[in-house]
């Protein structure tokens, strides 16, 4: 959040991405987040998040999921192949092969949460 703030002159970011399903990464990313700004969440939750609405009030923030992605992603995709935003390589806390994914990757995430995320 630091980074997304010092880098937008503290202004926040158009859109952030809530992807560890905790209440401090939510908390995180509406923080980060500018006035009128987009909060994705593409997180699986185990709980019910606790959060404060003012925040979201405030900023006329505007909080929305998706689970498969459909078209949301396109200008994401095209920023990072593009070498627009650089860095990225911090947020990535491993790489799944694909025949692996669901018992490295979902079944992980579910049965050792506190190891995969640094949340």
């Amino acid at each position: 959040m630091k980074e997304a703030l010092q880098q937008t002159n503290g202004a926040g970011v158009d859109i952030s991405y809530e992807c560890a399903g905790s209440e401090v990464g939510l908390a995180t990313a509406v923080a980060a987040t500018k006035a009128r700004g987009m909060i994705m969440n593409i997180a699986l939750w185990e709980k019910r998040p606790a959060m404060d609405m003012s925040n979201f009030l405030q900023g006329e923030k505007v909080l929305t999921a998706s689970c498969c992605y459909v078209d949301v992603h396109k200008d994401v995709i095209e920023a990072l192949s593009s070498g627009k935003i650089q860095g990225l390589e911090t947020l990535i806390t491993g790489k799944i092969p694909i025949e692996k994914v669901v018992p490295e990757g979902f079944e992980a995430l579910v049965n050792d949460r506190e190891n995969q995320s640094e949340y």
